[in-house]
């Protein structure tokens, strides 16, 4: 099941594991994913199951969707992508594990698309 990392303006994340498909991305409070951030639309994005992919469409945003730096209309999504809804920055992975804050802030931060050995690497400890 995948997993939405969003980073928020405290620099603090949130984990959103995507339980099921349409998923919604919005500020309005019916939404799967609520962004409480007054540049997200109430309806922003939707997260849809396309054949064997994931599929990512802006619903006609004022601010725009993006994925990978790009804006987009509709986009297949990969493990790693990472997501600008507004200003709101999200990272999709492919995983159902929760992350420690630690992994998913080193995850989410980190820019463009992540490869394999980035999206697996533990995050460093501290002394250790």
């Amino acid at each position: 099941m995948p997993r939405l990392i969003l980073l928020l303006p405290d620099g603090s994340t949130r984990q959103a594991p995507v339980n099921g498909l349409p998923f919604s991305i919005g500020r309005m409070p019916g939404c799967d994913l609520v962004i409480d951030d007054p540049l997200v639309s109430r309806r922003h994005a939707l997260l849809e199951q396309a054949g064997d992919t994931l599929r990512l469409s802006d619903l006609d945003s004022h601010n725009g969707t993006f994925v990978n730096g790009k804006r987009i209309t509709q986009c297949a999504l990969a493990d790693g992508d990472r997501l600008r809804v507004a200003e709101c920055t999200l990272r999709i992975l492919f995983s159902d594990r929760e992350l420690d804050a630690a992994e998913a802030l080193r995850l989410v931060a980190a820019p463009g698309r992540l490869s394999q050995p980035e999206r697996q690497r533990p995050a460093s400890r501290p002394g250790g």
